[in-house]
């Protein structure tokens, strides 16, 4: 198997956030119906918020997230990294392994 290069790592970072951006402004029409304000995906209650907060902060990311965040991240987008970086470092500690779950 190939091993990605840290550019496309960068990519597929890029396009998660698209992908998230994309999950936010779809859940957000029901979630003003609710009456409810635009929740940080960490705390979005739609299930495809959820799915794609949960590949971008796969720990497989951490450096990339890194280089992103202090490359190009500003405003809500860069608290947004902040945390995206503090939930994919706290993964990456309770697998170790590289992201990947412990053997039993």
């Amino acid at each position: 198997m190939k091993k990605e290069s840290d550019t496309e790592k960068s990519y597929r970072v890029l396009l998660l956030w698209l992908d998230l951006n994309k999950a936010i402004a779809q859940a957000r029409p029901a979630d003003l119906n609710q009456g409810l304000s635009m929740h940080p995906p960490w705390t979005s209650g739609n299930a495809n918020v959820q799915e794609t907060w949960r590949r971008l902060t796969d720990p497989e990311n951490l450096l990339a997230l890194e280089q992103w965040l202090y490359q190009s991240a500003d405003g809500q987008t860069a608290d947004w990294a902040f945390k995206a970086l503090e939930v994919c470092r706290e993964r990456k500690r309770k697998t170790g392994n590289g992201g990947r779950p412990a053997p039993p």
